[in-house]
């Protein structure tokens, strides 16, 4: 996940090259008829966009489950002066915007972005996208563990097809009894298991630690990847139902044979979790192939046929220093 905390100094820093961008656009024998830009910079973008007369296409970062509650909050109750309350209000007035998801996971939250906040239909799904090859650094960061070994490792499960999945995201650490206790949980049951740990450092003290001699003893059965992720209960286990949720509570320590027994049965074959992801998978596939949501939406996209230069960026309802090109900070 991107490092957000430094986007409101680097957009500041971009204001040098607004005059020479603009100036390289106007000498072109054939420029641009539109930018893509993060959606971290879209409040910037916006402003070069308007001033060369093209459109601004803002590429989420974030699915639209996830952006949806983030604009809600920023755009409902934040203020002008607060600086991610000008990133998600640069989003919303984007000409265009890109996720990369595909309509039948997301759809229903990006109706919800349209109707509440940006007011049109100019919304493409066009994923799931993977990068063309693997480069030297790894989604995970220098830590994680490189993804071809990832593959050959659930590759070598490929009978049952059963590997269970175990994360927090990046927001939420583990006291070390919670950690001890899940870590038993995971060796009891003798399930394979893929164990996504974010370590954080949290009042002076490390968090989620694996517990020591742990990832020796499930050597060849478990994967402890260090790694920084991030995931949504909700979604995954209450609306997508291909998650079990086990308890809640920061504090909340369950018992491990209790949560070990939980860990068996779900990577039983009859388990509607399981079916359930298998035709999530089938579905993300159909997206991107020919004819597909994705592979629809994508061609629009890139076609552009209804961009034309000078229309307004759209009927949101916005302060009026969006439009002044005011740089977020």
């Amino acid at each position: 996940m991107q490092d957000v905390s430094l986007a409101p100094h680097f957009i500041k820093s971009l204001s040098e090259l607004f005059d020479p961008l603009v100036k390289w656009f106007r000498t072109h024998p054939s420029p641009p008829v539109a930018v893509l830009s993060d959606m971290l910079l879209s409040s910037w973008v916006n402003s070069l966009a308007s001033s060369l007369n093209i459109q601004n296409l803002s590429f989420s970062v974030l699915n639209p489950s996830t952006l949806f509650p983030w604009m809600s909050r920023f755009l409902n109750y934040g203020s002008e002066d607060d600086s991610f309350t000008r990133i998600h209000m640069g989003i919303a007035t984007s000409w265009g915007l890109i996720f990369n998801s595909f309509t039948e996971l997301d759809g229903d939250k990006m109706h919800m972005i349209k109707d509440e906040f940006i007011h049109h239909d100019r919304l493409w799904s066009i994923g799931p996208l993977l990068p063309i090859k693997p480069n030297g650094t790894e989604r995970g960061g220098p830590g994680s563990m490189p993804q071809h070994q990832i593959i050959a490792w659930l590759d070598s499960f490929h009978v049952d097809k059963s590997v269970v999945y175990v994360g927090f995201g990046t927001q939420i650490s583990l006291s070390k009894r919670q950690m001890e206790t899940l870590a038993s949980a995971l060796e009891e049951s003798g399930v394979p298991f893929i164990w996504a740990v974010n370590i954080m450092e949290e009042d002076g003290r490390d968090r989620n630690n694996v517990p020591s001699g742990f990832e020796e003893r499930v050597r060849g059965k478990g994967l402890v990847i260090k790694v920084d992720h991030f995931e949504n209960a909700k979604l995954l286990a209450e609306e997508l139902g291909v998650a079990i949720r086990v308890c809640e509570g920061l504090n909340t320590v369950p018992d491990a044979t209790k949560l070990a027994r939980i860990l068996s049965h779900s990577v039983s074959v009859d388990q509607p979790e399981r079916a359930r992801a298998m035709k999530l998978k089938e579905t993300a596939l159909a997206a991107i192939q020919k004819g597909g949501s994705s592979d629809q939406a994508l061609d629009c996209l890139v076609q552009l046929s209804a961009l034309s230069a000078g229309t307004i960026i759209n009927k949101y309802k916005v302060p009026p220093w969006i439009y002044r090109g005011e740089l977020v900070g």
